[in-house]
């Protein structure tokens, strides 16, 4: 997702709107300036401490010592806050608060303080009154319908030219159309995220990036899993990889709710032992490579890391803070994983066998490398593990819903039927973004 220092002569074999992605010489992590912030946000506290305990002490210069201890502070905020020169295209015109986005403005009431209500909804514990439904569902039922005004099938109060279609055969019929309309130029696909429009401070994802990029990535993707049945992984297999990490666990550590603040500060007490068994196995049929437990747990934390910096207006993301802190050293990171990626992409198809057998250029393998770092991070990486998570909560939960007392689950068919039921009613993905108009350009 990281974009380069721009396009280079093999870029220009697939066109010049490939996309961004990272190559393994972007990022550069400077520990020096992480140090400067440290010693900047130390001034911030100490500065106004130290001149009111000499104000006290000497019991005169009031003056200077006021001057001085308001104007440190001032002073670092002001670089802390300073714009770092960003190396991408900027999404929109995007200011402290809000972004415009294909002519829809984007502000705190429409987009930042609705993101708020819906996180907090997701995040609500315990069960309603009968002891059996999550009062999360509750909750996100009541967000969904607080969005709409009038249809309850349309949310309209995000604003400007958008709206969320709820009902099911309209969903239906705008998913089957999506190929062909993108094939007539009607439908795109933005740097979103579910509910979350990202800047492009990490790079585009990888749905947000153009048609001639998803036509070099698409087969490879393709043979890695879906189409990889039977020759990369085979039910029997994976079924045995799952119960071997399960065998090996005395307990069961495992909260998405608690993990994102872990996941920034301290990786190792994140509570994802299902998201790390899961990302190892995930590399082990795709790409035949071995990760380790602490390589697990980094790819899990970027899981989190990743998306910081883009959920955030592009101007507080290009600030030296977050450039220093988060930005760039989780830059270095994807860049270090997609290095690797790419020599297992090579190992796995030494010519672009989907593309008539040519070399692979830069361009290509960076875009590939950099798709298959999005499925792990952002797609199946991070659904599937939440798929899981639902499942076994429900067979293991003591608050069950009296539909499934007695259920017996060592019983596969038992264990399917309660997998699609519960992804109808918890959907890992909560909404498809799609932009749409009349017309091609």
């Amino acid at each position: 997702m990281v974009p380069r220092e721009g396009p280079g002569p093999e870029t220009q074999l697939l066109g010049d709107d490939v996309g961004t992605w990272i190559g393994d010489e972007d990022a550069d992590d400077n520990p020096f300036c992480r140090c400067i912030v440290g010693l900047l946000c130390a001034a911030i506290c100490i500065a106004p401490l130290s001149c009111l305990i000499l104000w006290i002490a000497l019991a005169g210069h009031g003056t200077v010592l006021c001057a001085i201890g308001l104007g440190i502070p001032i002073i670092a905020i002001f670089i802390l806050c300073f714009p770092v020169p960003f190396d991408g295209e900027d999404l929109e015109p995007s200011g402290c608060c809000g972004f415009r986005l294909n002519d829809a403005e984007f502000g705190i009431n429409n987009y930042f303080q609705r993101l708020g209500t819906f996180a907090k909804a997701a995040s609500s514990s315990g069960f309603g009154d009968d002891g059996t439904v999550a009062k999360f569902r509750v909750k996100l039922r009541g967000w969904f319908e607080d969005q709409t005004d009038g249809d309850p099938n349309i949310g309209t109060k995000f604003g400007a030219n958008t709206q969320m279609v709820y009902s099911w055969s309209d969903c239906k019929q705008r998913m089957t159309a999506m190929g062909s309309r993108i094939s007539q130029q009607t439908l795109k696909r933005e740097n979103e995220l579910a509910l979350v429009v990202l800047n492009n401070s990490m790079g585009k994802f990888g749905l947000g990036t153009s048609n001639k990029a998803h036509s070099i990535v698409r087969p490879y993707l393709a043979h890695l899993f879906d189409c990889a049945e039977g020759e990369g992984w085979t039910f029997q297999r994976l079924q045995s990889q799952f119960e071997g990490f399960f065998a090996d666990l005395d307990i069961l550590d495992h909260n998405l709710v608690t993990r994102n603040v872990f996941d920034v500060v301290a990786p190792s007490k994140s509570k994802t032992i299902v998201t790390q068994m899961v990302l190892k196995i995930l590399h082990r049929i795709a790409l035949d490579m071995d990760i380790n437990d602490e390589e697990a747990k980094e790819l899990t934390a970027m899981q989190t890391t990743d998306l910081l910096p883009m959920a955030c207006p592009l101007r507080i993301a290009k600030t030296f803070f977050m450039t220093a802190c988060l930005t760039n050293p989780v830059r270095q990171q994807e860049s270090k994983w997609c290095a690797r990626y790419k020599r297992a992409i090579q190992a796995k198809w030494p010519v672009m066998a989907f593309h008539g057998g040519r070399p692979w250029n830069e361009a290509s393998l960076n875009v590939t490398a950099s798709a298959f770092l999005d499925a792990m991070l952002q797609a199946g990486g991070r659904s599937v593990p939440l798929a899981i998570d639902l499942v076994m909560g429900y067979m293991l939960s003591k608050n069950k819903p009296p539909c499934l007392n007695g259920v017996d689950f060592t019983n596969e068919t038992n264990i399917k039927a309660l997998l699609f039921e519960a992804m109808r009613y918890h959907p890992p993905v909560t909404t498809v973004p799609m932009w749409t108009r009349d017309t091609p350009d």
